[in-house]
């Protein structure tokens, strides 16, 4: 792993983020307005990311060794978590909060952009692709019903509306049967899809709320989302023996803010709302420095 694209990713990142946060402070977007370009990168622009990246990869052990450990990851800090709040008594409000602070990730808009600098297009752009669909199944069927549960409702699947499965679908079904799309479509997925990650980061600039939420952050949920997580799919990455590269995309999407997405369910479902909102701000704020002592951690390895 180079340097310079480590630098040049955090440089894009910030670039990106403080572009997008200006728009607001100018009052060029208004509040509420970036929901727009929000709507365009995960209808539009990911969708055609997935597809174009996915209809390229090539599905091995590797690939899958790490999808596997980036599930099992997430499925054994939930369970640690469930258990000792058993044990110390917490209620199920505080241990879904935890639960959803260390797996739900910003891994589309955040992570893809990142790792697609830091790490190139080909093979690790693929498994970060792959890796935030987990994510987003994780959030689905899990993250949701939770909150759901709390106010005693029932969650309807509603999934298989969006796009991005159906993107992903289609994508590897390209790839397994290896076919080609006429150059004209292809040339309009490449062009919507290279909008995908700058737009991504410009709406979360423009998303992170004011500075002064961060004061009501909480160290523990910190350290869980940024180190904890990913230090634990590191360790069942070693224990799987992924290749370096497979091993650090693992790690730096384990590692990704908490998702923007997670504020507007707290939002909407009244659950933690000012330390979810904190938390996002504080881990987005910060991620290009904790992000790199990651890569500088892998990359002695």
């Amino acid at each position: 792993m180079e340097t310079v694209n480590s630098l040049n990713a955090t440089l894009y990142v910030l670039l990106s983020l403080l572009l997008g946060y200006s728009l607001i402070y100018t009052n060029l977007l208004r509040r509420g307005e970036e929901s727009v370009i929000f709507k365009y990168v995960m209808y539009v622009g990911m969708p055609a990311l997935a597809f174009t990246s996915l209809s390229k990869v090539q599905l091995d052990m590797g690939f899958l060794r790490a999808s596997l450990s980036y599930a099992l990851s997430m499925a054994l800090i939930s369970l640690s978590i469930f258990l000792l709040s058993k044990v110390l008594g917490w209620g199920r409000e505080r241990a879904y909060l935890l639960i959803l602070i260390a797996n739900f990730g910003n891994t589309g808009f955040f992570g893809i952009p990142f790792v697609s600098l830091a790490f190139g297009q080909g093979r690790p752009l693929q498994l970060s692709i792959f890796l935030w669909v987990l994510t987003f199944l994780f959030a689905t069927f899990v993250g949701i019903p939770m909150l759901e549960s709390l106010r005693g409702g029932s969650y309807a699947i509603r999934a298989l509306r969006n796009p991005l499965p159906i993107s992903v679908i289609l994508g590897l079904s390209a790839s397994i049967l290896k076919l080609s799309l006429p150059q004209p479509i292809s040339l309009f997925l490449d062009s919507l899809a290279s909008t995908a990650s700058p737009l991504a980061l410009i709406s979360i600039g423009a998303s992170i709320p004011g500075l002064s939420s961060i004061r009501k952050s909480k160290i523990s949920l910190f350290l869980l989302k940024t180190f904890i997580s990913p230090a634990l799919s590191m360790i069942i990455g070693l224990i799987l023996h992924l290749e370096i590269v497979e091993l650090s995309v693992l790690v730096i999407m384990s590692a990704m803010p908490v998702a923007i997405f997670l504020g507007v369910f707290s939002n909407e479902y009244e659950f933690y709302k000012e330390e979810v909102v904190a938390q996002i701000a504080l881990t987005s704020i910060s991620a290009p420095i904790y992000l790199n002592l990651w890569l500088y951690l892998l990359s002695a390895l």
